[in-house]
């Protein structure tokens, strides 16, 4: 697996924006788990079973995890590069983020002292630790974290935070410095201001611990703990867990807000449920939630399996992986070095059936869509219609591969403007991908000659990530990757150069075999819509429009295929131009004779530092801290046209996207700087009507 990320951009966020308000709050209601108020997963059943209010998490212990054993820290080199990166762990796992929450993930378990890397045994001599001896936080390890939660609390996630494990415990030189970093990492929680954490706060407290506050006896004293430290500041709820198949003792429920059972060890379904019966019949038990955040038992291919049978038995399930003997780099969560991709077969089965029992089946349209009512894959008809009313024209709406709304003619071709623009660097990437060029960094005066001597030779340098990204220059003074132009030009130039000097074959051809024939476009696309003057220019309806977005949407994935490589669309989709990048002063420069324009200027928009990567519009942040979408999460992306008039939004996450084409919609420029948009309006409609 290739790093995207420079190690630069890892707590960007952290550092620059922290003071922003949260926005994900986890509650408890009964046995039922809210999130910013509403249950989780509204209205959801499966095979009968009730699944509305359940927390369905995965065990992924090792997101911050470092080894400060010297003797040890050479065991867990990447594959890739040789050698340990701690932060490139912490980017990773962000990066991953997005598709555990497009298939239905809510919660993960995260730990301050790890777990075992190796998956299983006794002796663990590394160092692994958030705590210096004496109970102190270690910044490296808080700062790791923190970008984890910031970017949990922007996807609507939960972290179910683990304060000590018992293969570390040993660390802390005795029981006031337990109670010392207990209490730093809860003050921390709090100052941070973060209401979607639980405490944990031990893994499996009935085994092998050094300290006596963290063995069962006594562990319930670091509850109330917790409890009483938070009591009218931000509440935390907490609880603790217990090795594979143990029930709580009665001092643990009665002082918990949740109660933490694992499935290690226990290979047969029906003691799973025996497990929930029994827990609730520990005296302290009250109506309260039960959560498995921890078993090792997989199956998800048949009818009965460890996961199926918490559900039956109203208890939320939790996955751990870990890499077994003589498996490789793609397996397993708790192995460190881990590849936090959903990137093996036992990976693939948690996660798809997870996304069937929250969401119910998905679909990879063929030659037509499948048609879905809004409320069938978690939307509210409502808030679909408000939006349709505010954004006017026509449009539609697909959730999980399902066409789930639409409005005016979506079959029809038309221009698209520079909403098409992604299109282009989607067929750069194939270039690459076809080893019809090397690297987005190769020079494009390599296959375009007449750019070697441009402007005393300043144009030679150009590449294709300058023109995918408009930090070109070309027909300007400035020199390439120095000051960001939106460069209608040089767009004209990006689209000429990759199919008459790359593809060396007709566009819409090249369109067809790449993509059309793949994501069958029904209508005709071509690279015709203004005609020969405004080379770039793609006529393509809407209802095709939404094909291309949902191949992004799946990271290059069409079915079981993987159509662009997942690397190659990540990058894509990761490569802002840099936030303080300035803007170009428009001063003008020598072009290549006869050179068009794809329909504008040189300088359309001031827009672009922090958001633009290859002609996607990102919702990173400028350099003022904004968003382009207020109220989105970070990981969506938009094409957009004339301001708006042509619309792709894509949300990840939430597996979803919106197209539309309008006369009522141009304030796309302006969403940064004003939440009132008709774009960001918009945008607020469609996260509201989703329901789960």
């Amino acid at each position: 697996m290739r790093a995207i990320w420079p190690t630069s951009f890892l707590f960007l966020t952290t550092l620059a924006f922290a003071a922003e308000p949260r926005q994900t709050e986890v509650a408890i209601d009964g046995e039922q788990f809210r999130i910013n108020g509403k249950l989780t997963y509204a209205g959801r059943t499966w095979n009968g079973k009730k699944i509305e209010g359940l927390l369905f998490n995965s065990r992924m212990v090792q997101a911050i995890f470092d080894d400060l054993n010297p003797d040890t820290a050479a065991n867990w080199q990447y594959p890739d590069t040789g050698k340990w990166d701690a932060d490139r762990n912490t980017r990773d796992f962000i990066a991953a983020m997005p598709e555990w929450r497009r298939h239905g993930l809510l919660a993960f378990t995260l730990n301050l002292q790890g777990g075992n890397p190796r998956g299983y045994g006794a002796d663990q001599p590394w160092h692994n630790s958030a705590f210096t001896p004496e109970g102190e936080l270690r910044p490296e390890y808080m700062k790791r974290l923190e970008s984890i939660l910031d970017r949990a609390d922007d996807l609507g996630m939960v972290a179910i935070l683990g304060i000590f494990y018992f293969g570390q415990d040993q660390r802390l030189k005795d029981e006031a410095a337990v109670v010392r970093a207990l209490d730093r990492a809860v003050d921390w929680i709090v100052a941070k201001g973060y209401r979607n954490v639980m405490i944990e706060v031990n893994n499996e407290c009935n085994v092998r611990y050094d300290h006596e506050i963290l063995k069962p006896d006594r562990v319930h004293e670091l509850i109330q703990r917790v409890q009483e430290r938070t009591q009218g500041r931000q509440r935390l709820l907490v609880g603790t867990s217990y090795g594979g198949g143990t029930i709580p003792k009665p001092n643990v429920v009665r002082a918990s807000d949740f109660l933490l059972l694992h499935g290690n060890g226990v290979k047969e379904p029906k003691r799973i449920a025996e497990m929930v019966r029994q827990t609730r019949q520990v005296d302290g038990y009250r109506p309260m939630p039960i959560l498995f955040n921890e078993d090792d038992h997989f199956d998800f291919d048949k009818p009965e399996n460890n996961f199926v049978a918490a559900v039956n038995e109203y208890a939320s399930w939790g996955y751990f992986d870990y890499r077994m003997k003589d498996e490789g780099f793609h397996e397993g969560y708790q192995s460190v070095p881990v590849d936090w991709r959903v990137s093996s077969a036992r990976k693939r089965g948690f996660f798809s059936l997870l996304k069937e029992i929250v969401y119910g089946v998905e679909s990879t349209p063929k030659k037509d869509w499948e048609i879905r009512r809004p409320e069938d894959v978690g939307l509210d008809g409502e808030q679909l219609q408000r939006l349709r009313e505010l954004v006017g024209g026509s449009g539609c709406i697909v959730r999980h591969g399902f066409m789930a709304y639409s409005w005016g003619e979506i079959s029809e071709a038309a221009d698209l403007a520079s909403a098409a623009k992604p299109i282009i660097s989607t067929l750069l990437l194939f270039a690459i991908q076809e080893k019809k060029l090397k690297s987005i960094d190769d020079r494009v005066s390599d296959v375009e000659p007449g750019l070697r001597d441009l402007n005393e030779g300043k144009d030679a340098a150009i590449t294709w990530r300058h023109l995918a990204s408009q930090t070109s220059g070309y027909g300007l003074t400035d020199a390439p990757g120095k000051a960001f132009a939106y460069n209608d030009f040089a767009l004209a130039l990006y689209f000429q150069a990759l199919m008459e000097r790359v593809f060396r074959d007709d566009p819409t051809y090249v369109l067809t075999t790449r993509l059309g024939k793949t994501v069958s476009f029904a209508d005709g696309p071509a690279w015709n819509a203004l005609g020969p003057d405004r080379p770039g220019r793609l006529s393509m309806s809407l209802r095709d429009f939404a094909r291309f977005g949902l191949l992004w949407l799946r990271e290059g994935r069409w079915g079981s295929r993987q159509v662009l490589d997942e690397y190659l669309a990540r990058l894509a989709q990761n490569s802002p131009v840099p936030a303080d990048m300035p803007l170009s002063e428009g001063k003008d420069a020598a072009m290549l004779p006869g050179q068009k324009s794809m329909g504008g200027g040189k300088t359309i928009t001031k827009v672009g530092p922090g958001f633009y990567s290859f002609n996607w519009w990102l919702n990173g942040r400028d350099v003022h801290g904004r968003r382009l979408f207020r109220d989105l999460p970070a990981d969506a992306f938009a094409a957009s046209g004339h301001g708006g008039e042509k619309m792709l939004l894509i949300v990840p996450s939430r597996d979803v996207l919106v197209v539309w084409r309008t006369r009522e919609v141009r304030d796309f420029d302006a969403s940064a700087a004003d939440p009132n948009t008709k774009c960001n309006r918009a945008a607020r409609l469609l996260m509201a009507a989703m329901q789960r």
